[in-house]
């Protein structure tokens, strides 16, 4: 099964975008209250990460780069394997 995270911009087009997607068989709307603790931290990871893109985009904050993470990763498992 795959997931797909929606942002709702406009409060007032919940009820119609929720009502839109239960119209097809194959998919089902999962409300925040259905979700497993598991699911719920994941789900608020997924969104700080999507806002600290956002902010990155827009220059407020300065992000790592892959490569900083993945040095800095290796740093650590070698650190812990000695």
């Amino acid at each position: 099964m795959e997931h797909l995270v929606i942002h709702i911009k406009k409060k007032n087009k919940l009820a119609f975008i929720k009502e839109l997607l239960k119209a097809f068989d194959y998919l089902e709307v999962l409300e925040p209250a259905q979700l497993s603790a598991k699911e719920k931290k994941w789900l608020a990871g997924l969104e700080e990460a999507a806002l600290q893109v956002s902010q990155h985009k827009q220059g407020k904050i300065k992000m790592k780069s892959a490569k900083a993470l993945v040095t800095n990763d290796l740093k650590t498992i070698t650190t812990y394997a000695h």
